[in-house]
């Protein structure tokens, strides 16, 4: 089972890449990126693309994991109490 997992893992590894060279390929136009208050010397569109995704990942990777830690720190949520019970226990 681990030999199957490893062999998924390089075939997955291997058409990621190869979708990113042919997307880098087909999308070599160069485009001049305005920012409002600077602009950028023309980059490629697939730079500008991959380089979105992987800010994303990164960034979402970072929150999933602070998020995971809280978690770990603080521990899982209270239950809220069921509509009927009152929070007060002095009534």
């Amino acid at each position: 089972m681990a030999k199957i997992k490893k062999y998924l893992l390089i075939i997955l590894v291997l058409a990621a890449i190869f979708v990113g060279v042919v997307f880098s390929l087909s999308n070599e136009d160069a485009v001049q990126l305005d920012l409002i208050v600077i602009k950028t010397p023309p980059v490629d569109v697939s730079l500008l693309v991959i380089s979105a995704f992987g800010v994303g990942l990164i960034l979402g990777m970072m929150v999933t994991g602070l998020a995971f830690l809280k978690r770990k720190v603080v521990g899982p949520k209270a239950k809220a109490p069921k509509s009927g019970q009152s929070l007060a226990t002095n009534s």
